[in-house]
């Protein structure tokens, strides 16, 4: 199954994946250190990890600059914005639907736990053995 931007999952890689994929948005270090093979699941941890870090300098952003009153305003409405998103990541996530999130979605792959493309578990064949030592 292709999805947008190359990524290609099979159904049973998205059948398996589809759990850790919705844990990923509630606490994504659980499919991180649980199903990292999965590519599915890391797709859906990368997006929830750029939600949590822009959530998390927003809430910075409106704490320090408190002295002013604009930019917790701003802070705040921007939060409402990646609670929207995170909402759009989650669905996706339950329809085993492998999109990225509106605006922000697209820095997820820089974190590198999802290549795109090939399928999961997908590894190159085993190096073939040595051969037998000459008979002497």
């Amino acid at each position: 199954m292709e999805f947008e931007h190359g990524y290609e999952f099979t159904n049973a890689e998205v059948e398996d994946g589809k759990t850790m994929g919705i844990l990923a948005y509630i606490l994504f270090l659980i499919p991180l250190l649980a199903q990292r093979e999965n590519r599915f699941a890391m797709f859906h941890t990368e997006q929830a990890i750029v939600l949590c870090i822009i959530a998390i300098a927003l809430s910075i952003i409106g704490n320090v600059s408190i002295a002013t009153c604009i930019i917790p305003i701003i802070a705040s409405i921007a939060t409402i914005g990646v609670f929207v998103l995170w909402i759009m990541g989650l669905i996706n996530a339950i329809g085993g639907k492998a999109k990225f999130v509106p605006i922000v979605g697209q820095y997820g792959p820089k974190l590198g736990l999802c290549k795109p493309g090939g399928t999961a578990g997908a590894t190159s064949a085993p190096p073939p053995p040595p051969p037998p030592p000459p008979a002497s």
